[in-house]
């Protein structure tokens, strides 16, 4: 007797990692690579099930070794003097307290400029004509042109790049918003040729990376707890990524990235994922 379109049947497993326990532990890499003990062998696809974020990165942050992509900071100029408004990477969760910090840090520069929250939008206001404020801008003052919707001014609600600061004072186009990120991107990569990368995320001038394979929403938690988000709350949205051809995996790069494609700083903090491995 010949049996003929007989196959053994899929089995499942259940993949959990955590990036605390990465080896060559190394805060500054911000995709840390996890190797398994035990390879897993003739894989199909892959998912993501739930993931476990600790609510520790800032929504504002300054540049660092590893990014200068810093959302903290702004140009002030008098004249041909620039002076950088920068306000202390912190999660600030009030208009009111981030108000505060930005009035500091403008008494250091120029006591004649003031800043507040006026019906959720942002305010700022010179007493001479003599000075103007730019957001596109690095962290020394140079203009950055891929810098025009991710910097600190695009958060407090302003829409364009340059202004002239008057005693009229200038409101912000738009509501100041200190949620932000809004959402994150997982990024898996499993060093493998067949991998078919179907979760596509468009920005301004491209894709964001091309290993993405999970989005996680972010409700309204406080800072300092964690965020378990999986398909039952609504909170996960996860390819199954399929391969072309049966696949080995004995490691792979997870990272974190905020909804502008940079990468997510938790603050010395790990997260956890946990994976749906289809396998022969």
């Amino acid at each position: 007797m010949v049996m003929k379109n007989v196959s053994k049947p899929l089995k499942e497993k259940i993949v959990n990692i955590d990036t605390k326990y990465r080896t060559n532990y190394d805060l500054t890499n911000a995709a840390p690579i996890m190797v398994f003990g035990e390879r897993l062998t003739e894989v199909r696809s892959i998912e993501v099930v739930s993931v476990d974020i600790p609510i520790t990165f800032f929504n504002f942050r300054g540049d660092n070794d590893c990014a200068t992509d810093g959302n903290n900071y702004l140009r002030i100029k008098n004249g041909g003097t620039s002076k950088m408004l920068v306000v202390t990477p912190n999660n600030y969760e009030t208009n009111a307290t981030l108000a505060t910090e930005i009035n500091a840090q403008l008494f250091i520069l120029a006591t004649d400029i003031s800043y507040s929250v006026v019906n959720n939008k942002s305010f700022f206001k010179s007493e001479t004509n003599s000075y103007s404020l730019a957001t596109n801008v690095d962290i020394n003052g140079n203009v950055n042109e891929t810098n025009n919707r991710n910097n600190f001014g695009w958060t407090l609600g302003y829409r364009d790049t340059s202004y002239n600061l008057t005693p009229s004072g200038v409101y912000s186009e738009a509501l100041l918003t200190l949620k932000t990120p809004r959402h994150l991107f997982l990024v898996l990569n499993e060093f493998s040729q067949g991998n078919t990368n179907s979760f596509v995320s468009p920005l301004e001038n491209g894709n964001q990376n091309k290993n993405i394979i999970a989005k996680i929403c972010l409700p309204s938690t406080t800072f300092g707890q964690t965020l378990c988000a999986n398909r039952a709350n609504g909170q996960l949205v996860s390819e199954v990524r399929k391969y072309l051809e049966k696949v080995n995996i004995q490691r792979m790069s997870l990272q974190l990235l905020d909804d502008a494609g940079r990468p997510v700083q938790l603050n010395g903090s790990d997260f956890s994922v946990c994976l749906r491995l289809v396998h022969d």
